[in-house]
């Protein structure tokens, strides 16, 4: 591993193949997540009902607004 430092605080680190599954633990990498397409569905559902809406209410448009 070779670490090669920025002046602006980031690193780049070059490492061999062999060594990525250390690195990943080190930088505390993630699987992604895998949905089924009935979780993913169900996921969908839920979130219907938090979904931001138009504000619209209490607002007053003219009917004759100039653009």
């Amino acid at each position: 591993m070779r670490p090669d430092f920025h002046f602006d605080g980031e690193a780049v680190i070059y490492f061999s193949l062999e060594a990525v599954h250390i690195v990943a633990e080190i930088a505390g990498a993630r699987k992604k997540r895998r949905l089924s397409p009935e979780a993913k569905a169900r996921l969908i559902d839920q979130g219907k009902a938090h979904r931001f809406l138009p504000q619209t209410h209490g607002v007053e448009i003219p009917e004759t607004a100039q653009i």
